[in-house]
Formats: C-alpha cells, sequence, structure tokens
C-alpha cells in the first residue's frame, strides 16, 4: 500500500516539475523575441536618420554647385543674349575703370569713343581722337585677373558697331582708349576731334 502512494506521489511530483519547467522556457523564449523585436526598430531609425543626413548633404552640394555655376554664368556672357541691330556687329574693347566713367556705364548706354595717340618724335605730338561717336553698350563684364582686386577694376565692355566703325575700333585698341558717357535722348553726333598737345597748351582744338 506504501509502495503505490509513494508511486502516485512521485509521479504527480514529476507532472508539476515538468510543468514548471515547461512555463520557465516558455517565459524565456517570448522574453527574447520581446527583446529582439524591440531593438529592431531601433536599428531602423538609425538608417533612416543616416539616409536623410546623406540626401541632405547632397542636397547642400548640389544647391552649392549651382550657385557656383550661376557666379560662372554672370561673368561669362553668352553670345546668344545680345541682341544686335540688322547690319551691326558686336566687337568688345577693354577699358579700365578710370577709362570708362567709374563703372557707370552698363548695358543700353550709349558713348562715345576716344584714343590717347602715343607720339614717338617730336613731329607727332601725343594726341587724343574722338574716332566714334553714339555706340550703343550690349554689355559690361569684368576682365579675368590674377587677382580680385584687379578684376573689379577692369572691364570687357561690348559695343554695337557697323563693319566701317569696327574697321576703326580696331585700329584705335593699338592705343589707350576712354569712353565717354552720353545722357539720355543725346543722339547729336559732332564732327571728327583731333587734338595734339601743341593745341592744347595753345588752347584751342582741331576738327
Amino acid at each position: 500500500m506504501k509502495t503505490k502512494k509513494l508511486w502516485i506521489w512521485s509521479f504527480l511530483f514529476g507532472l508539476l516539475a515538468t510543468g514548471i519547467l515547461y512555463v520557465y522556457i516558455n517565459t524565456n523564449l517570448e522574453l527574447t523575441e520581446a527583446s529582439d523585436q524591440a531593438d529592431e526598430p531601433t536599428e531602423s531609425s538609425t538608417t533612416e536618420d543616416e539616409i536623410v543626413v546623406s540626401d541632405t548633404t547632397d542636397e547642400a552640394e548640389l544647391s552649392e554647385s549651382v550657385v557656383h555655376a550661376a557666379d560662372n554664368d554672370e561673368k561669362t556672357p553668352s553670345t546668344q543674349s545680345l541682341e544686335i541691330s540688322k547690319g551691326k556687329r558686336a566687337m568688345t574693347i577693354h577699358v579700365a575703370d578710370h577709362q570708362g566713367v567709374a563703372g557707370y556705364i552698363n548695358e543700353g548706354s550709349y558713348v562715345d569713343v576716344v584714343a590717347k595717340l602715343d607720339g614717338t618724335e617730336e613731329k607727332l605730338p601725343n594726341a587724343g581722337s574722338l574716332v566714334l561717336q553714339n555706340i550703343k553698350v550690349l554689355s559690361v563684364n569684368h576682365a579675368s585677373h590674377e587677382t580680385a582686386e584687379q578684376e573689379q577694376h577692369t572691364h570687357l565692355v561690348t559695343v554695337e558697331v557697323t563693319p566701317d566703325e569696327g574697321v576703326t575700333l580696331s585700329l584705335s585698341t593699338n592705343h589707350e582708349l576712354y569712353l565717354l558717357l552720353r545722357g539720355d535722348k543725346d543722339n547729336d553726333v559732332d564732327k571728327a576731334i583731333y587734338l595734339n598737345e601743341k593745341d592744347l597748351f595753345k588752347g584751342g582744338t582741331s576738327k
């Protein structure tokens, strides 16, 4: 009788131990899965943040490239943007600030062109000549130099001329050129003016 009771209690104790072990194992598995799931969003979030930062950096670099491209476009005029009248030609001359009315000459201005002629002999003194009059300015841009300061004080002025005026201006570029800015609605054309130093000291002009 005692042996039968002992077997019964042993059987019940075995079932209880098995149940406890089963519950313990399942609980650990659930905790492990929950921990893994909790870690996954963090990794995903980090990856998304890295992607956002990368995209922002790319956009900043692209924006900077566009700005540089725009700056270069401003310094390098497109010939397609010049509106040249029928029968006229575009020609560019190089002038410094003091030769170009200290920067007051702009696109659409009208100017006269004076050439300062350097004499080589006593019989050929220094002189000045009004070579072109009432010439339209098509564009004004900074010339390229080694330093930014030099670039700010030197300009490339593109003017609209007839073929004959272009030939005259091309010969005049061998000398120092000065631009005379005209006022609005001033379309008068004077006679050709030539003045040398001897005439200057005499207080007169030659035409």
